[in-house]
Protein backbone atom coordinates (compact mmCIF):
# COMPACT_ATOMS: atom_id res chain seq x y z
CA UNK A 1 0.00 0.00 0.00
CA UNK A 2 1.82 3.34 -1.24
CA UNK A 3 0.26 6.97 -1.00
CA UNK A 4 0.64 9.46 -4.08
CA UNK A 5 0.39 13.30 -3.91
CA UNK A 6 -0.85 15.65 -6.90
CA UNK A 7 -0.26 19.54 -6.33
CA UNK A 8 -1.33 21.54 -9.34
CA UNK A 9 1.01 24.24 -8.75
CA UNK A 10 4.28 23.10 -6.87
CA UNK A 11 4.25 19.65 -8.37
CA UNK A 12 6.53 18.02 -11.58
CA UNK A 13 5.40 14.59 -13.04
CA UNK A 14 9.19 13.88 -12.78
CA UNK A 15 8.79 13.33 -9.06
CA UNK A 16 8.17 10.83 -6.86
CA UNK A 17 4.84 11.58 -6.25
CA UNK A 18 5.59 11.92 -2.55
CA UNK A 19 3.91 14.64 -0.39
CA UNK A 20 7.57 16.64 -0.44
CA UNK A 21 7.89 16.03 -4.09
CA UNK A 22 4.36 15.62 -5.39
CA UNK A 23 3.25 15.03 -9.19
CA UNK A 24 1.37 18.13 -11.21
CA UNK A 25 -1.12 16.68 -13.28
CA UNK A 26 -4.76 14.33 -13.37
CA UNK A 27 -2.83 13.00 -16.49
CA UNK A 28 0.00 11.30 -14.82
CA UNK A 29 -2.59 9.75 -12.58
CA UNK A 30 -4.41 8.34 -15.30
CA UNK A 31 -1.40 7.24 -16.73
CA UNK A 32 -0.09 4.91 -13.41
CA UNK A 33 -0.90 1.88 -12.28
CA UNK A 34 -2.24 1.58 -8.56
CA UNK A 35 -2.02 -1.80 -6.36
CA UNK A 36 -5.38 -2.49 -4.08
CA UNK A 37 -4.66 -0.04 -1.08
CA UNK A 38 -3.18 3.00 -2.62
CA UNK A 39 -4.02 6.57 -2.09
CA UNK A 40 -4.44 9.41 -4.36
CA UNK A 41 -4.06 12.68 -2.95
CA UNK A 42 -4.99 15.84 -4.58
CA UNK A 43 -3.76 19.01 -2.61
CA UNK A 44 -6.55 21.29 -1.21
CA UNK A 45 -7.18 24.66 -2.98
CA UNK A 46 -6.07 23.29 -6.39
CA UNK A 47 -7.96 23.16 -9.76
CA UNK A 48 -6.97 20.50 -12.00
CA UNK A 49 -8.67 21.30 -15.53
CA UNK A 50 -8.27 17.55 -17.01
CA UNK A 51 -10.26 14.71 -16.82
CA UNK A 52 -9.96 11.92 -14.47
CA UNK A 53 -9.93 8.38 -15.46
CA UNK A 54 -9.43 5.78 -12.96
CA UNK A 55 -7.05 3.94 -14.25
CA UNK A 56 -7.34 0.79 -11.69
CA UNK A 57 -9.30 -1.30 -9.61
CA UNK A 58 -8.69 -2.14 -5.78
CA UNK A 59 -9.84 -5.31 -4.34
CA UNK A 60 -12.30 -6.32 -1.52
CA UNK A 61 -11.62 -4.65 1.84
CA UNK A 62 -8.51 -3.07 0.21
CA UNK A 63 -10.07 -0.08 -2.00
CA UNK A 64 -7.97 2.59 -4.12
CA UNK A 65 -8.85 5.99 -2.75
CA UNK A 66 -8.83 9.65 -4.52
CA UNK A 67 -8.94 12.09 -1.73
CA UNK A 68 -7.60 15.52 -0.73
CA UNK A 69 -4.94 16.60 2.03
CA UNK A 70 -3.80 19.98 3.11
CA UNK A 71 -5.89 22.64 4.35
CA UNK A 72 -8.52 24.81 3.18
CA UNK A 73 -11.29 24.18 0.26
CA UNK A 74 -11.37 20.65 -1.16
CA UNK A 75 -9.44 19.85 -4.64
CA UNK A 76 -11.88 20.56 -7.62
CA UNK A 77 -11.46 18.84 -10.87
CA UNK A 78 -13.26 20.84 -13.82
CA UNK A 79 -14.40 19.96 -17.03
CA UNK A 80 -14.54 23.49 -17.86
CA UNK A 81 -11.75 26.05 -19.19
CA UNK A 82 -11.16 29.57 -18.23
CA UNK A 83 -11.58 31.83 -21.03
CA UNK A 84 -9.96 35.10 -21.29
CA UNK A 85 -9.53 37.20 -24.74
CA UNK A 86 -12.68 38.65 -25.17
CA UNK A 87 -13.67 41.14 -28.65
CA UNK A 88 -16.24 43.10 -28.64
CA UNK A 89 -19.02 44.22 -28.31
CA UNK A 90 -20.07 43.62 -32.33
CA UNK A 91 -22.77 45.39 -33.96
CA UNK A 92 -25.32 43.34 -32.09
CA UNK A 93 -23.52 44.44 -28.58
CA UNK A 94 -22.25 40.81 -28.23
CA UNK A 95 -18.77 40.01 -26.30
CA UNK A 96 -16.82 37.02 -28.37
CA UNK A 97 -14.51 34.81 -28.18
CA UNK A 98 -13.23 32.40 -31.66
CA UNK A 99 -11.50 29.13 -31.94
CA UNK A 100 -13.19 26.94 -30.18
CA UNK A 101 -12.64 23.18 -31.56
CA UNK A 102 -15.31 21.81 -28.89
CA UNK A 103 -18.99 23.36 -28.42
CA UNK A 104 -19.41 24.26 -25.17
CA UNK A 105 -22.56 23.60 -23.54
CA UNK A 106 -22.58 24.78 -20.58
CA UNK A 107 -20.79 28.40 -19.76
CA UNK A 108 -20.48 29.90 -15.80
CA UNK A 109 -20.28 33.10 -14.84
CA UNK A 110 -18.36 33.55 -11.75
CA UNK A 111 -18.94 29.76 -10.90
CA UNK A 112 -22.67 29.81 -11.96
CA UNK A 113 -24.59 28.82 -15.22
CA UNK A 114 -25.94 30.92 -17.37
CA UNK A 115 -28.49 30.55 -19.82
CA UNK A 116 -28.08 29.78 -23.57
CA UNK A 117 -29.98 32.00 -26.10
CA UNK A 118 -29.59 32.97 -29.83
CA UNK A 119 -26.36 34.20 -31.34
CA UNK A 120 -27.15 37.96 -32.40
CA UNK A 121 -30.07 38.35 -30.20
CA UNK A 122 -28.19 37.25 -26.34
CA UNK A 123 -29.97 38.88 -23.12
CA UNK A 124 -28.05 40.43 -20.75
CA UNK A 125 -27.72 36.90 -18.64
CA UNK A 126 -27.35 34.54 -21.89
CA UNK A 127 -24.38 32.89 -24.07
CA UNK A 128 -24.61 31.25 -27.36
CA UNK A 129 -22.05 29.54 -29.66
CA UNK A 130 -22.14 29.61 -33.48
CA UNK A 131 -19.01 27.60 -35.73
CA UNK A 132 -16.09 28.06 -33.62
CA UNK A 133 -17.26 30.83 -31.63
CA UNK A 134 -18.72 31.02 -27.87
CA UNK A 135 -21.38 34.55 -27.58
CA UNK A 136 -21.78 36.87 -24.25
CA UNK A 137 -24.60 39.06 -23.93
CA UNK A 138 -23.11 41.09 -21.57
CA UNK A 139 -19.74 42.75 -21.06
CA UNK A 140 -16.73 39.82 -19.84
CA UNK A 141 -14.03 41.90 -18.41
CA UNK A 142 -15.52 41.85 -14.48
CA UNK A 143 -16.44 38.23 -14.61
CA UNK A 144 -14.76 35.15 -14.45
CA UNK A 145 -16.28 32.59 -17.70
CA UNK A 146 -15.65 29.16 -18.02
CA UNK A 147 -16.98 27.00 -20.63
CA UNK A 148 -17.09 23.22 -20.62
CA UNK A 149 -14.73 21.30 -22.85
CA UNK A 150 -13.97 18.19 -21.32
CA UNK A 151 -17.47 15.31 -21.08
CA UNK A 152 -16.76 14.27 -17.47
CA UNK A 153 -14.25 15.31 -14.98
CA UNK A 154 -14.30 12.48 -13.15
CA UNK A 155 -15.03 8.68 -14.77
CA UNK A 156 -15.01 5.37 -13.41
CA UNK A 157 -15.74 3.36 -16.76
CA UNK A 158 -15.16 -0.56 -15.52
CA UNK A 159 -12.90 -0.58 -12.52
CA UNK A 160 -13.69 -1.53 -9.29
CA UNK A 161 -13.02 -0.88 -5.57
CA UNK A 162 -12.48 2.82 -6.05
CA UNK A 163 -13.60 5.45 -3.44
CA UNK A 164 -13.82 9.44 -4.66
CA UNK A 165 -13.73 11.33 -1.54
CA UNK A 166 -13.69 15.01 -0.48
CA UNK A 167 -13.50 16.40 -3.75
CA UNK A 168 -15.55 19.28 -5.99
CA UNK A 169 -16.33 18.71 -9.22
CA UNK A 170 -18.05 20.59 -11.78
CA UNK A 171 -18.09 21.86 -15.32
CA UNK A 172 -18.78 17.95 -17.07
CA UNK A 173 -19.97 19.73 -20.79
CA UNK A 174 -21.45 16.28 -21.85
CA UNK A 175 -22.67 12.86 -21.30
CA UNK A 176 -19.91 10.09 -20.86
CA UNK A 177 -21.77 7.60 -21.49
CA UNK A 178 -25.36 7.37 -22.95
CA UNK A 179 -26.68 4.75 -20.11
CA UNK A 180 -24.46 6.86 -17.23
CA UNK A 181 -25.99 10.58 -18.63
CA UNK A 182 -22.94 11.55 -16.31
CA UNK A 183 -22.47 14.97 -16.52
CA UNK A 184 -19.53 15.79 -13.49
CA UNK A 185 -19.24 11.64 -12.25
CA UNK A 186 -19.56 9.05 -14.96
CA UNK A 187 -19.67 5.10 -13.41
CA UNK A 188 -20.26 2.66 -16.10
CA UNK A 189 -19.22 -0.27 -18.06
CA UNK A 190 -18.26 -3.35 -15.32
CA UNK A 191 -17.98 -1.02 -12.21
CA UNK A 192 -18.58 -2.34 -8.70
CA UNK A 193 -18.13 -1.37 -5.40
CA UNK A 194 -17.34 2.61 -6.09
CA UNK A 195 -17.81 4.85 -2.78
CA UNK A 196 -18.62 8.62 -3.45
CA UNK A 197 -18.33 10.55 0.09
CA UNK A 198 -18.14 14.00 1.02
CA UNK A 199 -18.54 15.02 -2.57
CA UNK A 200 -19.78 18.61 -4.62
CA UNK A 201 -20.66 18.54 -8.02
CA UNK A 202 -22.50 20.88 -9.43
CA UNK A 203 -22.41 23.72 -12.84
CA UNK A 204 -22.91 20.85 -15.29
CA UNK A 205 -24.56 19.86 -18.24
CA UNK A 206 -26.36 16.72 -17.60
CA UNK A 207 -26.58 14.54 -14.24
CA UNK A 208 -24.13 15.51 -11.09
CA UNK A 209 -23.28 12.06 -10.78
CA UNK A 210 -24.97 9.52 -13.87
CA UNK A 211 -24.37 6.29 -12.70
CA UNK A 212 -25.33 3.42 -15.66
CA UNK A 213 -25.11 -0.12 -16.60
CA UNK A 214 -26.27 -3.74 -16.26
CA UNK A 215 -22.90 -4.48 -14.79
CA UNK A 216 -23.21 -2.12 -12.30
CA UNK A 217 -23.93 -2.37 -8.63
CA UNK A 218 -22.94 -1.63 -5.49
CA UNK A 219 -22.70 1.53 -5.39
CA UNK A 220 -22.70 3.41 -2.24
CA UNK A 221 -23.19 7.31 -2.17
CA UNK A 222 -23.37 9.34 0.59
CA UNK A 223 -22.44 13.28 2.19
CA UNK A 224 -23.05 14.35 -1.37
CA UNK A 225 -24.23 17.92 -2.31
CA UNK A 226 -25.26 18.38 -6.15
CA UNK A 227 -26.83 21.76 -7.42
CA UNK A 228 -26.89 23.67 -10.70
CA UNK A 229 -27.14 20.99 -13.15
CA UNK A 230 -29.04 21.07 -16.29
CA UNK A 231 -30.62 17.65 -16.10
CA UNK A 232 -31.16 15.40 -13.24
CA UNK A 233 -29.15 15.80 -10.11
CA UNK A 234 -28.47 12.12 -9.60
CA UNK A 235 -29.24 9.30 -11.90
CA UNK A 236 -29.36 5.72 -11.67
CA UNK A 237 -29.73 3.84 -15.16
CA UNK A 238 -29.82 0.64 -17.29
CA UNK A 239 -29.73 -1.88 -14.82
CA UNK A 240 -27.57 -0.51 -11.74
CA UNK A 241 -28.43 -2.82 -9.03
CA UNK A 242 -27.79 -3.16 -4.83
CA UNK A 243 -26.40 0.64 -4.28
CA UNK A 244 -27.35 3.55 -1.79
CA UNK A 245 -27.51 7.03 -1.59
CA UNK A 246 -28.09 8.82 1.74
CA UNK A 247 -27.27 12.14 3.33
CA UNK A 248 -27.59 14.19 0.61
CA UNK A 249 -28.86 17.08 -0.84
CA UNK A 250 -30.01 18.05 -4.30
CA UNK A 251 -30.97 21.08 -5.43
CA UNK A 252 -31.50 23.92 -8.30
CA UNK A 253 -31.20 21.37 -11.28
CA UNK A 254 -33.10 22.03 -14.51
CA UNK A 255 -33.69 25.54 -13.16
CA UNK A 256 -32.99 27.61 -16.44
CA UNK A 257 -35.89 28.31 -18.88
CA UNK A 258 -33.04 27.79 -22.07
CA UNK A 259 -32.39 24.36 -20.86
CA UNK A 260 -36.21 23.28 -22.03
CA UNK A 261 -35.80 20.04 -24.06
CA UNK A 262 -32.35 20.42 -24.35
CA UNK A 263 -30.80 17.56 -21.81
CA UNK A 264 -33.93 15.56 -21.22
CA UNK A 265 -34.84 14.94 -18.22
CA UNK A 266 -34.86 17.55 -15.46
CA UNK A 267 -35.74 16.46 -11.59
CA UNK A 268 -34.05 15.60 -8.31
CA UNK A 269 -33.17 11.83 -8.49
CA UNK A 270 -33.72 9.95 -11.03
CA UNK A 271 -33.81 5.86 -11.05
CA UNK A 272 -34.67 4.10 -14.50
CA UNK A 273 -34.86 1.40 -17.12
CA UNK A 274 -34.42 -2.06 -14.62
CA UNK A 275 -32.28 -0.84 -11.44
CA UNK A 276 -32.68 -3.29 -8.53
CA UNK A 277 -32.59 -2.77 -4.95
CA UNK A 278 -31.24 0.68 -4.55
CA UNK A 279 -31.89 2.31 -1.08
CA UNK A 280 -32.55 6.17 -0.61
CA UNK A 281 -32.82 7.68 2.69
CA UNK A 282 -31.63 10.86 4.79
CA UNK A 283 -31.63 13.60 2.07
CA UNK A 284 -33.46 16.96 1.11
CA UNK A 285 -34.22 17.68 -2.38
CA UNK A 286 -35.79 20.91 -3.54
CA UNK A 287 -35.72 23.84 -6.14
CA UNK A 288 -35.64 21.66 -9.12
CA UNK A 289 -37.20 21.12 -12.61
CA UNK A 290 -38.49 24.98 -13.35
CA UNK A 291 -37.10 25.35 -16.41
CA UNK A 292 -38.35 22.46 -18.41
CA UNK A 293 -41.73 23.92 -19.05
CA UNK A 294 -42.63 22.69 -22.57
CA UNK A 295 -42.03 18.88 -22.05
CA UNK A 296 -42.60 18.54 -18.59
CA UNK A 297 -39.96 18.61 -15.25
CA UNK A 298 -39.49 14.63 -13.48
CA UNK A 299 -40.35 15.15 -9.45
CA UNK A 300 -38.20 15.48 -6.50
CA UNK A 301 -37.75 11.47 -7.31
CA UNK A 302 -38.71 9.74 -10.30
CA UNK A 303 -38.44 6.06 -10.25
CA UNK A 304 -39.39 4.49 -13.97
CA UNK A 305 -39.22 0.48 -14.39
CA UNK A 306 -37.10 -0.44 -11.78
CA UNK A 307 -37.52 -2.13 -8.61
CA UNK A 308 -37.05 -2.58 -4.62
CA UNK A 309 -36.67 1.19 -4.69
CA UNK A 310 -36.78 2.33 -0.98
CA UNK A 311 -36.97 6.08 -0.15
CA UNK A 312 -36.79 6.92 3.37
CA UNK A 313 -37.05 9.98 5.55
CA UNK A 314 -36.02 12.48 2.48
CA UNK A 315 -37.44 16.07 2.68
CA UNK A 316 -38.73 16.86 -0.98
CA UNK A 317 -39.79 20.62 -1.51
CA UNK A 318 -40.81 22.99 -4.19
CA UNK A 319 -39.76 20.78 -6.94
CA UNK A 320 -41.81 22.05 -10.53
CA UNK A 321 -42.99 18.28 -11.34
CA UNK A 322 -44.04 17.33 -8.01
CA UNK A 323 -42.64 14.89 -4.85
CA UNK A 324 -42.02 11.58 -6.16
CA UNK A 325 -44.04 8.79 -8.15
CA UNK A 326 -42.99 4.91 -8.78
CA UNK A 327 -44.08 4.61 -12.85
CA UNK A 328 -43.58 2.03 -15.13
CA UNK A 329 -42.83 2.74 -19.10
CA UNK A 330 -45.00 -0.15 -19.81
CA UNK A 331 -47.32 -2.69 -18.65
CA UNK A 332 -45.01 -5.15 -18.09
CA UNK A 333 -42.40 -3.61 -16.25
CA UNK A 334 -44.10 -1.81 -13.34
CA UNK A 335 -41.75 -0.16 -10.70
CA UNK A 336 -41.92 -1.11 -6.74
CA UNK A 337 -40.39 -0.18 -3.50
CA UNK A 338 -41.40 1.36 -0.54
CA UNK A 339 -41.96 5.02 0.24
CA UNK A 340 -41.76 5.32 3.97
CA UNK A 341 -41.28 8.58 6.86
CA UNK A 342 -40.71 11.13 3.75
CA UNK A 343 -42.12 14.63 3.85
CA UNK A 344 -43.22 16.34 0.76
CA UNK A 345 -44.92 19.64 0.31
CA UNK A 346 -45.03 22.56 -2.10
CA UNK A 347 -44.74 20.83 -5.05
CA UNK A 348 -46.00 20.44 -8.75
CA UNK A 349 -47.77 23.34 -10.92
CA UNK A 350 -51.33 22.76 -12.82
CA UNK A 351 -50.72 19.55 -14.49
CA UNK A 352 -49.17 17.91 -11.57
CA UNK A 353 -50.47 18.91 -7.96
CA UNK A 354 -48.20 19.88 -5.57
CA UNK A 355 -47.05 17.53 -3.08
CA UNK A 356 -48.32 14.15 -5.35
CA UNK A 357 -47.04 10.92 -5.28
CA UNK A 358 -48.00 9.26 -8.32
CA UNK A 359 -47.61 5.49 -9.65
Amino acid sequence: MASYYVDATLGDDSNPGTQTQPWKTVSKVNSTSFNAGDNIYFKRGEVWRETLTVPSSGSDGSLITFGAYGSGDRPEVSGADVITGWSGPDANGEYYKSGFTTAPNVVLRDGSRISKGTVGSLGANEWGYDSGTLYLGFDPSSYTIEAGQRTSPITINGKSYVAIENITVYGGNNRADTNAAGGNICIYGTSNNITLNNIVSYGCHFSGVGVGGSDVSDITISDITVYDTLGTGIRFASGVTNSTLSSFTVHDCAMLASDDGAGGDGGGIEITSDCDSISISSGIIYNTGAGLTSQGADPGIAVYESTNIDVTKVKIHDCYGGGAYYRSGTADKPSSGNFTYNMIYSNGNASMPGGSILS
